[in-house]
């Protein structure tokens, strides 16, 4: 089970995020994110996570190789209506979120 979230930025550890995640950038500001979500599992260890910029595309999408497979993108996708990318490096996915949560 997991719990998905939007969070701010300093309720995150910067270094176990920095650990975790390739993607992870520290400097908001620089990389134009606005908003971030979460996703923890029963343990309450970040598993993913997702940010978005200021018109509602995603900069980054991330999840732990131990959790890929279970939905866990989808329900961070889900939770921040966030279905569009900023940079289109996965096309397979974005296009599967956009027919699922797209208008």
């Amino acid at each position: 089970m997991f719990n998905v979230y939007e969070a701010e930025q300093y309720q995150v550890n910067d270094t176990a995020m920095h650990r975790s995640f390739d993607l992870w950038w520290s400097d908001f500001e620089e990389a134009g994110i606005e908003r971030l979500w979460l996703a923890e599992d029963s343990e309450g260890d970040v598993v993913g996570f997702l940010t978005a910029d200021a018109d509602g595309l995603c900069i980054a999408i991330e999840v732990v190789e131990a959790s890929q497979g279970q939905g866990v993108a989808r329900m961070l996708v889900e939770e921040s209506n966030c279905w569009k990318p900023d940079r289109d490096e996965n096309p397979g996915f974005w296009a599967k979120m956009a027919e699922e949560f797209g208008w």
